[in-house]
């Protein structure tokens, strides 16, 4: 009898905290917090898997002159594939030169540079395609 008592007592005092109107704002907050606590695991989770291309993007800035015009960057996987026009092709050849030396923390960003000779013969206004590797280990963290 005292345990129903009791009860009695508790569903009267959750009531009256339920009936009134705050109790619905909390509510509609508490369900905001949960959806806001989701995305921000879901972002973490991207986060500490993803990849950060801006950190090779900068140093392939850095290896890149004014006489070199991107067109194109694409990737798979961590091969990038590098479309663009050189004013000469002795550009090219720096640029290659250049990104076999980039490196972060002393170890190097890129690998296996390729660009094919038939567009090392054309002297001025080269049209190119390359392709490069680069180290997920060194380029691609923050």
């Amino acid at each position: 009898m005292l345990v129903r008592q009791q009860v009695a007592v508790y569903d009267d005092n959750n009531r009256e905290i339920i009936e009134r109107e705050e109790y619905g704002e909390v509510l509609k907050l508490h369900a905001l917090f949960a959806k806001t606590n989701d995305h921000v695991k879901v972002v973490e989770m991207l986060q500490s898997k993803g990849v950060h291309w801006s950190t090779m993007l900068s140093v392939l800035n850095d290896v890149i002159s004014p006489e070199i015009r991107v067109q194109k960057l694409s990737s798979q996987n961590y091969v990038v594939t590098l479309t663009g026009v050189a004013d000469t092709s002795s550009a090219l050849v720096v640029l290659k030169d250049k990104m076999l030396k980039a490196s972060r923390d002393d170890q190097l960003c890129f690998s296996d540079v390729q660009i094919p000779d038939e567009y090392l013969v054309q002297q001025s206004d080269a049209n190119f395609i390359m392709t490069f590797t680069v180290n997920p280990e060194t380029c691609l963290i923050l």
